[in-house]
């Protein structure tokens, strides 16, 4: 009976992942236009979801008009339109510039407005410009995706054969007790007798801070790096970020990972935060997914660093000073000894006379020397048990010459009864 229960459930989550995912791949992507120029009427463009969606981008088009037909100083409210695509029409994708400066102002958000169209080469060889620009996107369900960091419970688990994960700079809390944040992801092939590929399709990566300077031209590098299996990215410190540290799906192949039955793999995203509030990845975006839609357990979660950001000042002063060490759980030592967790040491300038301290001393591993002096519980713990064994042999003695001594009498009490006789 159980059997038959797992193998229906088994089946009814590739039925259910089979519908969503035919739904989902139906949804017919949005377009917008603009125009290349100045006017507000047409030259600049705006996509718009709903609250609980986010907008994904699905191709960036750049396309070039007659300029007789569709002159650069008189192109808005013409017809036929002059800011929308035809088959006619010469195109090109974006740059790498555009698609970064497309993605920073829009992707991953509910919605965007008056971003100005950009400008860009068609045809290298005639050096054709264009004159419009057309954006299609999809509005994608925030519910259906994984918070790299676990969300609000500061973990969270999904069994499917793909899902998004991503990380949002913008909206990301800030824990000032903390030295730093680290974020994991680990992915589990449930099948026990099949690999799988795992697949990781990069949508969206921006290494570099959310946050930008008033005055800057760029934003700064985050600390963050991200990191799986065969993979690792950290930010690059430079002013042409579409360059050194953007990625997404249409520039990058995906990354694939073979997971063996039941094997884990994780996907980590270290050093959040490292250098305050504003030290944090504009955003990272990407999809896993199993090949061959086989299932995967999925369970995305905050890891607490034991580091603190508590730090440890010194003071230079001529009197001299006595340093306390901090208690350790191990045995203790007349030295200070290394712990796995950094502990904060006070230096307080104390008199020359030294001030007692209480120690803590295990009796059953009592150490022989206190100091220059020897420890007086290592006397008692050898002679203690000594003195004890003595004076239990010296009780049984007694015993046995008692013993003996009465029956000597008893025997010379027979013999002189026996004798009278």
């Amino acid at each position: 009976m159980k059997n038959t229960y797992g193998l229906w459930t088994f089946t009814s989550v590739l039925i259910l992942n089979c519908f969503v995912g035919s739904s989902i791949q139906q949804v017919p992507a949005i377009i917008s236009n603009a125009c290349y120029g100045t006017n507000p009427t047409c030259d600049f463009f705006s996509l718009q979801c709903s609250s609980n969606s986010i907008i994904l981008f699905t191709n960036l088009t750049a396309g070039s008009k007659d300029a007789m037909m569709c002159p650069p100083d008189n192109h808005c409210g013409k017809t036929p339109d002059c800011c929308s695509y035809k088959d006619t029409d010469p195109t090109a994708t974006f740059t790498l510039e555009h698609t970064y400066q497309a993605y920073q102002n829009c992707s991953g958000r509910t919605n965007c407005s008056y971003i100005q169209a950009p400008w860009q080469v068609i045809n290298t060889t005639t050096g054709a410009p264009s004159s419009y620009v057309q954006l299609e996107y999809v509005c994608d369900n925030v519910v259906d995706k994984m918070p790299m960091c676990g969300g609000t419970f500061k973990i969270t688990n999904n069994v499917t054969n793909s899902t998004d994960i991503w990380f949002d700079g913008s909206t990301e809390t800030f824990d000032p007790t903390k030295a730093s944040k680290e974020c994991k992801c680990s992915l589990t092939n449930l099948h026990t007798q099949t690999s799988t590929t795992l697949i990781l399709d990069w949508i969206d990566v921006r290494l570099e801070s959310h946050y930008r300077d008033v005055n800057a031209s760029s934003a700064m590098c985050s600390s963050a790096i991200l990191t799986t299996e065969g993979f690792f990215r950290r930010c690059k410190e430079s002013t042409e970020h579409w360059k050194d540290n953007f990625i997404y799906y249409n520039l990058d192949r995906p990354h694939n990972i073979t997971l063996s039955p039941g094997q884990t793999t994780d996907v980590l995203l270290r050093d959040i935060h490292k250098n305050g509030a504003r030290d944090s990845p504009a955003i990272i975006w990407f999809k896993a997914r199993a090949y061959h839609d086989m299932l995967l357990n999925i369970t995305c979660e905050e890891i607490i660093p034991a580091v603190f950001t508590t730090t440890t000042s010194t003071t230079t002063t001529t009197s001299p000073t006595t340093t306390t060490p901090q208690p350790t759980t191990t045995q203790p030592t007349a030295t200070t000894q290394p712990t796995t967790t950094p502990q904060p040491t006070t230096t307080t300038p104390q008199p020359t006379t030294q001030v007692p301290t209480t120690k803590t001393t295990d009796v059953s591993v009592a150490e022989k020397k206190e100091g220059d002096k020897m420890n007086p519980l290592y006397y008692l713990a050898i002679f203690v048990p000594i003195g004890v064994a003595l004076t239990i042999v010296v009780i049984f003695l007694i015993w046995c010459y008692y013993k003996r001594t009465s029956q000597n009498e008893k025997n010379m009490i027979t013999l002189v009864m026996w004798r009278f006789r």
